[in-house]
């Protein structure tokens, strides 16, 4: 996995995300009014079919409800079915198996994602969902899922007292310990098997379009769209919006998430979650008066940027080399952890990163070991990913950057090396010089995996107007929702714990109301 390219990396889920898909379609359930301006009823609808969307439509049907999911694709799964199925949890039998760590708590892991997040924390919902992982894991587990590998995340200031491995890799033994995205199926299949087994059905092809309330503001039920025709259904006991975010959706994401914006717009950036997140349920919740939390954040992994670091925090190992921004000036450790480190990218004015190394990294590291995909970057230089030049001042000029600023940031970096001590940032792999040319750059850009932030909920994942109030059988969770997470991913299997924790939560609270 060492010499695998950053982009074939990245690019390799397709594939076995597509393997995936053919056993989650479900035949579509049966229509029938039972109520007069009704064309289906049901006691819970789930309006989208990812991982939220299982979780949900499990504990609801095992609570005894009549579960209907709609989903607007053609399969079930959506990111999470692409991702690679990693969860976030504490104090794991695993996780002293794999790692030997024994001294980890809820109290920790809520410190460590407090710390991620800051003032777009919720703390009482993030202090539920960290509390609530080591039990959603043991769900999972009960489930089916196999976990092969536990690990953490590089280093982030100030909050490395809280970080412990945390990250749990779904797998059977054909699949390795990688990480590699699209193992999703190995974490979506077996809940939606436990859910139709149950008596969940789906409606695939079948989008949400808007909530309907009663004269108190309680919803009662959703209008969806299938084939070009509207049905609407009314839901007894409660409705579950599991839509993810807004991540492909333009005019959101240009008034809501500065990161989520340049990776739809700029060149060079993916945006590389479900296409089917375009912020349905964040738009159907708040037109009933719901609030928002947690707003502007993003999942964003460095892609063509990898050089001096490790960009995934579980492959390959670090790399020589050092991230300037348009002064030529260094900005952080580029040994940490992913999210904090694109996050520092996006702060950059005209959020411009340049990863610089020399010609001795490529000769002792190799190009691929970088993230590129030819030993010598050859390849990478004709294709215009990666820039090189003979001199530091040939190098600046090439991608815009100011010469002196990266002079004197490369001597300052260079006599840290041979002091082994970086007294810029504290960074603790790699300090090798970078004096030897010809040198080579390579823009930092961004490989995005979806939005953070949502529709405001409560521990009961209840969705909640602005001033905490809870909108009357309405639910949310995963991506859909916000509060638990802040401006940067805390790390992965961080989304496959929030659809977990309040997929299950939505749909064991909306199974338990009175009927309407």
């Amino acid at each position: 996995m060492k010499n695998l390219s950053r982009r074939q990396f990245l690019k390799s889920g397709a594939a076995v995300a597509a393997a995936g898909l053919i056993g989650s379609v479900v035949p579509a359930v049966k229509a029938g009014a039972e109520e007069p301006g009704f064309d289906r009823e049901v006691d819970v609808l789930i309006i989208g079919g990812g991982g939220t969307g299982v979780a949900a439509a499990c504990e609801a049907a095992e609570a005894g409800a009549e579960v209907l999911v709609v989903e607007k694709l053609g399969f079930m799964g959506g990111s999470t079915l692409m991702s690679g199925g990693m969860i976030h949890a504490w104090g794991t039998d695993e996780q002293a198996e794999f790692t030997g760590t024994t001294d980890d708590s809820a109290e920790l892991m809520f410190q460590y994602y407090k710390g991620c997040g800051g003032t777009y924390i919720d703390d009482e919902v993030c202090y539920d969902m960290c509390e609530g992982s080591h039990d959603d894991f043991l769900w999972c587990k009960e489930c089916g899922i196999n976990y092969v590998t536990v690990f953490g995340v590089p280093d982030i200031p100030g909050l490395n007292e809280y970080i412990r491995p945390r990250i749990h890799l779904p797998g059977d033994e054909t699949s390795g310990t990688a990480g590699i995205p699209g193992l999703g199926h190995f974490h979506v299949d077996p809940i939606w098997a436990r859910a139709q087994a149950a008596g969940a059905v789906c409606e695939t092809n079948t989008a949400g379009k808007k909530l309907l309330t009663n004269e108190n503001g309680a919803v009662i039920g959703a209008i969806v769209e299938k084939d070009g025709q509207e049905i609407r259904i009314k839901a007894r006991k409660g409705v579950v919006l599991a839509t993810s975010g807004y991540d492909h959706n333009l005019e959101m994401a240009k008034g809501m998430s500065k990161s989520q914006y340049i990776a739809l717009t700029e060149p060079g950036n993916i945006a590389g979650s479900c296409v089917g997140n375009t912020g349905d349920g964040i738009r159907m919740g708040m037109e009933v008066g719901a609030g928002l939390a947690g707003i502007g954040g993003g999942i964003n992994v460095s892609l063509n940027g990898s050089i001096g670091r490790d960009p995934t925090s579980n492959i390959g190992g670090c790399t020589t080399g050092i991230s300037v921004n348009k002064y030529g000036q260094r900005f952080v450790d580029e040994w940490c952890q992913y999210g904090y480190y694109m996050n520092a990218v996006f702060n950059q004015d005209d959020h411009i990163s340049w990863t610089v190394t020399d010609q001795a990294a490529v000769d002792r590291e190799g190009g691929t070991a970088m993230g590129f995909t030819s030993e010598d970057l050859s390849a990478d230089v004709e294709a215009g990913s990666v820039v090189k030049a003979d001199t530091i001042e040939e190098l600046a000029e090439a991608i815009g950057v100011s010469a002196e600023g990266l002079k004197s940031t490369l001597a300052t970096w260079n006599a840290d090396c041979a002091k082994g001590v970086d007294t810029a940032f504290g960074k603790t792999q790699c300090l090798n010089p970078i004096e030897v040319g010809p040198f080579y750059a390579a823009k930092t850009q961004t490989y995005n995996l979806g939005t953070l932030g949502g529709l405001k909920i409560n521990t009961d994942a209840q969705v909640c107007r602005f001033d905490g109030t809870p909108i009357e059988h309405l639910y949310a969770g995963g991506l859909c929702s916000g509060g638990w997470a802040g401006l940067f991913y805390p790390g992965s299997g961080t989304a496959v714990l929030s659809t977990v924790h309040w997929g299950r939560k939505a749909g064991r609270n909306a199974a338990a109301n009175e009927a309407l």
